[in-house]
Formats: C-alpha cells, structure tokens, sequence
C-alpha cells in the first residue's frame, strides 16, 4: 500500500489529505495529522472522497431517459 499527500479538492480551505492506494486503485482517504489548515479532520465531503476517486464511481459518457420509468440510454457528446 502506498499514501501519497494532497489538498481536497472540494471547497476554498485546502485540507491535507493521505490517499491511500494499493496497486493502481485508492482505497482510502484520511485527514493529514500535520496540515495546518485541518489537522486530520476532514468534513463528510473529505471522508467519501475515495468514493468520487474511484473510476468505477464516475460517468464515463453521457446518458437520457425520456421519462422517469425508462431506461438509461446512452447518447453522444
């Protein structure tokens, strides 16, 4: 497992965060004990942001239903 130090990119504070990863995938994401801007904590937005990192998480292309019972269907850019 390997951390790496960054900032949260959510709001203008700039937390420390330590992302945790194994191989190629991020598995955690925990508060920076020593960034002044946070001390280790982080909001409900910086604890599930191992969530929005995760490619399995994010939309890879464009999707519409025409009414609320259908299926998504994917569409162009």
């Amino acid at each position: 497992m390997t951390e790496t130090k960054s900032t949260c990119p959510y709001c203008g504070v700039g937390c420390g965060v330590v992302i945790e990863a194994n191989g190629g995938n991020i598995t955690g994401v925990r508060g920076d004990d020593n960034h002044p801007a946070n001390f280790g904590k982080l909001c409900s937005k910086g604890t599930t942001l191992h969530l929005t990192l995760s490619p399995s998480a994010r939309a890879v292309y464009p999707t519409l239903r025409t009414k609320r019972e259908a299926a998504h269907e994917r569409v162009s850019w």
